[in-house]
């Protein structure tokens, strides 16, 4: 396991190091929360432990960059802190789309727990239609393979959880009344997020010639499913 620990203690750096270490594990320790969001952003970590309290860069500071530049690495950070926090401080951390949070000293066993459960089955999931019935069928489906899913059948309230949370892969739809599928790609696409998404496709719309290529061209959207859609297909688009 390749893992990033960022923490403004020179000992605890050192302490966590001697533990992973000894495991065989790779570890990275860094004192220097802005020197450890560029490592973030050069290299692909399996773990990142996150201090939240250090001078000129805190952990908030080093996530709020993190979800601009590289949101994709957030569901592998785990913020260790001596804090207590209580649950809504808890959740507004969980709202950055990171992993969880633990109380120092955290074992190097649960850590090990953590981190294996990140690669099994972590992928999250996004259904956007305004049809009750099928987004509540493809939700079971999932759920039913081990997949964590969100459903909505509010285009407004898709696009805004697009916006503040991260998702693996977004399912939309395109004909939803108020606004469109086509609406909410120009959205994300006009504030330069489009291209940091997952998005696929999956509608009956009978698309111009041409139509449906274009789409595809444009970075952040992944691929297409013609509706009725072949539940094998769905699953086959999350696991390749």
């Amino acid at each position: 396991m390749n893992i990033l620990h960022v923490d403004d203690s020179p000992e605890i750096c050192e302490l966590y190091s001697d533990m992973f270490s000894a495991d065989n594990h790779t570890v990275r320790s860094i004192t220097d929360g802005k020197e450890g969001l560029e490592l973030v952003i050069q290299n692909n970590f399996d773990l990142i432990l996150l201090d939240l309290c250090m001078p000129k860069f805190s952990g908030f500071d080093f996530l709020r960059e993190l979800k601009t530049r590289k949101p994709s690495e957030l569901k592998k950070v785990v913020v260790v802190s001596v804090l207590d926090f209580n649950e809504s401080q808890t959740q507004e951390l969980l709202n950055f789309g990171i992993h969880s949070v633990e109380e120092k000293p955290s074992s190097i066993k649960k850590l090990e727990i953590i981190q294996k459960n990140m690669t099994l089955n972590s992928k999250k999931v996004l259904l956007i239609d305004d049809n009750i019935e099928i987004t509540g069928l493809l939700s079971k489906f999932l759920k039913a393979k081990g997949y964590d899913n969100e459903i909505t059948n509010n285009p407004l309230d898709g696009l805004e959880k697009i916006k503040n949370k991260m998702y693996d892969y977004v399912f939309l739809d395109i004909h939803m009344p108020e606004l469109s599928g086509f609406d909410i790609i120009q959205n994300l696409e006009s504030e330069n997020i489009l291209k940091d998404q997952k998005i696929i496709i999956f509608s009956a719309h009978d698309f111009k010639a041409g139509e449906i290529t274009e789409l595809l061209k444009k970075e952040g959207i992944e691929g297409y499913l013609k509706k009725p859609i072949q539940l094998n297909a769905l699953l086959a688009t999350i696991t390749k």
